[in-house]
């Protein structure tokens, strides 16, 4: 058990010295990405009024794409509870079948 602890704290002081140093975080975003990815794909000869409607709908984009991940999350969330108040039910109406045959011993010992 000793070792688990070792390594969980060994993982967490990593952690802490990567964010110390600047470690750049998945999803994040800084300015000098996006320069880069404009100049990829030649913003410069866009028409600039195309690419201020498409900014607004960027904004549109990201809150659509927030709002359905969130609520696929809460679904998920929520099948998972209903799966597990299901077998919790199934366990109890077991229980109430085979209690006169020590059923309710074994599943005692297992827990």
């Amino acid at each position: 058990m000793d070792d688990l602890y070792t390594f969980v704290y060994r993982g967490v002081l990593t952690d802490e010295s990567l964010d110390k140093i600047g470690r750049r975080r998945r999803g994040s975003l800084f300015s000098e990405d996006i320069a880069k990815v404009r100049e990829a794909l030649a913003f410069e000869i866009l028409d600039p009024e195309l690419v201020t409607t498409a900014r607004r709908m960027a904004i549109v984009y990201t809150a659509l794409h927030a709002f359905e991940n969130s609520v696929r999350k809460l679904v998920s969330t929520l099948r998972f509870r209903r799966s597990f108040v299901h077998h919790r039910d199934e366990l109890g109406r077991f229980r109430a079948r085979f209690s006169g045959y020590g059923i309710e011993q074994i599943l005692a010992q297992r827990s």
